[in-house]
């Protein structure tokens, strides 16, 4: 099925080896990948996609597509997953239909964000271990 998936990797292990410190980790964790999660809505709610264009959000005829999202944040990773039935096939294109892959849109057009936001969020743990 079509979605996003972004994980925090190998934070497990630096969790195991600062003792005392994986609440500051999760916690800066959890902030980073709510803050990435509102990046990535941002774009698939707003700026449909066009028919015949290329970018945007998620298509929207109904605007059931759109609505139905599942965003989930937890356990070190964040994950969007359409719902609407028909996701995988407007996302991935069919025989007769062109795919309008937003996901990926999402994923590219914030990339230079998100990555921003690793950078602070290492900064943050640093900052507070170092205390």
């Amino acid at each position: 099925m079509t979605g996003v998936a972004v994980e925090v990797t190998g934070l497990r292990e630096l969790i195991k080896n600062l003792d005392g410190s994986s609440e500051v980790i999760k916690t800066e964790s959890g902030r980073f990948l709510t803050k990435a999660k509102a990046l990535y809505q941002g774009v698939i709610q707003k700026g449909p996609w066009k028919v015949g264009g290329l970018g945007g959000g998620a298509p929207v005829d109904t605007s059931y597509l759109r609505a139905t999202h599942n965003y989930k944040v937890g356990n070190w990773l964040l994950r969007i997953k359409p719902t609407a039935p028909y996701s995988k096939a407007v996302h991935d294109g069919t025989k007769v239909m062109k795919a309008r892959p937003w996901l990926d849109y999402a994923v590219d057009t914030k990339k230079a964000k998100v990555e921003k936001l690793e950078i602070e969020i290492i900064e943050n743990i640093t900052k507070q271990l170092a205390k």
